[in-house]
Order: structure tokens, then C-alpha cells, then sequence
């Protein structure tokens, strides 16, 4: 059991991977101490406000699964998304800017069936879940393994 309390306990140079995934991002935390919150807690701000938003998102997306406004709202919002991360993939920081990139690219291809095809289902919804489990995950193996 690891002992760590907060994200900036992690010694990154010392981590067995070596990419953007574990580095500090410092657009982050300037934004972060902005708003009052230190590094120490960027645990807790990742924890409580990034992941329940994305589940917010993923069950809004849920119930909302059968209108047909919502895979517009998605193609608009994950485009956006995709032009914004394809501008920065170069920036290192705390998690994966590549791992979104990838997710934006299937909530394009996911809405455009959607509104091509004219049905409705719950793809773009098992998509934002997929993108909260997998940033979870990548947390976790980031935190308890450097």
C-alpha cells in the first residue's frame, strides 16, 4: 500500500515510463492555484470535479441517448475537442493529451453515424464511460507505480 497522499508525491523522474502521461502539467497547475487550489491537492481536484463531470457527461449522454439533438451536441463539442488537442499534443503534462485526442476522434465517428444513420443508441454514452474508466485506470497506475 502506498503511502502517497497528494499527485506531487510522485517522483517522476524516477518513474519506470518516461512520457507525457506522468510529467506535470504547468498550464495545469498555474490554472489550479488561480482558483486556490495547491499542487497537494490536485488529487483531490482531479478526483472530485474531472471525473464527476465526466460522469456527468456520460449519463447525460445516457438518458439523452434517444433525442436527436444529442449526437449534434456531441459532433460540436468532440470536433472542437479534436482541433484543440491536435494543436497541443506537444505539451507535457499529468495525463494523456494523446488518449483524448483518440476518444474525441471516436465521438466524431460516433455522432456522424449517429445523425447519417438517423439511430440512436447508447455508443456515444459507453464511449464517455469507457473515457472515465480508462483515466481512472491510467491515475491509478501512474500513482501507485512511480
Amino acid at each position: 500500500m502506498s503511502n502517497k497522499k497528494y499527485m506531487t508525491d510522485i517522483n517522476y523522474s524516477a518513474c519506470p515510463i518516461h512520457n507525457p502521461l506522468v510529467q506535470n502539467d504547468p498550464d495545469t497547475d498555474i490554472f489550479l492555484s488561480s482558483i486556490g487550489i495547491t499542487p497537494e491537492y490536485k488529487l483531490v481536484a482531479f478526483l472530485s470535479v474531472c471525473i464527476i463531470a465526466r460522469l456527468l457527461l456520460a449519463g447525460l449522454a445516457q438518458v439523452y441517448s434517444d433525442q436527436d439533438i444529442t449526437p449534434y451536441i456531441v459532433l460540436a463539442v468532440s470536433t472542437f475537442a479534436v482541433l484543440t488537442l491536435w494543436s497541443n499534443l506537444h505539451k507535457n503534462q499529468w495525463w494523456s493529451r494523446k488518449t483524448h485526442l483518440i476518444m474525441a476522434v471516436l465521438l466524431v465517428l460516433a455522432s456522424s453515424i449517429q445523425i447519417y444513420s438517423n439511430k440512436r443508441d447508447l455508443t456515444i454514452a459507453y464511449l464517455l464511460y469507457a473515457d472515465v474508466i480508462i483515466g481512472l485506470s491510467t491515475f491509478a497506475y501512474v500513482y501507485y507505480s512511480c
